[in-house]
């Protein structure tokens, strides 16, 4: 290996750990948010008339999940709550800004 390309490999690695560190905190933010409404479950949330919630699947290919959607939009439907989701695939990037999507879109709990 050349000095040049050394060089463009340690700037570029540089560079991928600064974006990995940065999309570990957003996440981790986010994920508190997350741990928080979980910790009250669901049945918090029909205390709250009619609110939207938003769920972000990492990979919603996974059998689980389909499961675990029923059994949400369940429980959010004694409530008239309005349930929205995001598929991420998979991508840790895609998620992050799906998480910010379901904001945006007025989910009060994720």
């Amino acid at each position: 290996m050349s000095t040049h390309q050394a060089l463009r490999y340690s700037t570029t690695l540089r560079l991928l750990q600064a974006i990995y560190r940065k999309i570990r905190m957003k996440l981790k933010q986010h994920l508190i948010t997350l741990g928080a409404a979980a910790a009250f479950g669901l049945s918090a949330v029909s205390a709250f008339a009619q609110v939207t919630v938003g769920v972000s699947w990492s990979n919603f290919q996974e059998e689980r999940w389909k499961t675990d959607e029923a059994a949400i939009k369940a429980e959010l439907a004694k409530t008239k709550s309005t349930y929205i989701s995001a598929d991420a695939g998979g991508s840790p990037e895609k998620q992050l800004a799906d998480i910010d999507s379901l904001i945006a879109k007025g989910a009060k709990v994720l």
